[in-house]
């Protein structure tokens, strides 16, 4: 029993200071990036969506929220490459 709550402890542990991909690239079309966002990190997609517009919103980006889970924002060059935009959400991110 003593070993098996050690284990429990350590990958409780390794869960909680993973870092987690919330919102992801999903496609590029017609000059506009689309990202689609998921329950991580034991909060639901459309806070990661929500958490995601704010961050881009405060670096300037023209982003608007798509659905419950998703996000739209223009293929501008400031924006960089949509393939590499994401997120995070944890601890070590």
């Amino acid at each position: 029993m003593y070993k098996l709550s050690i284990l429990a402890i350590l990958f409780t542990a390794s869960v909680a200071l993973s870092c987690d991909k919330a919102c992801s690239f999903v496609s590029e079309a017609n000059g506009q990036c689309t990202f689609s966002c998921v329950s991580a990190c034991h909060q639901p997609a459309p806070h990661h969506r929500n958490a995601f517009l704010s961050g881009l919103a405060q670096k300037g980006h023209n982003c608007r929220a798509s659905g419950i889970t998703s996000v739209t924002c223009p293929a501008q060059a400031s924006l960089g490459n949509c393939r590499a935009t994401s997120w995070t959400c944890g601890r070590g991110c």
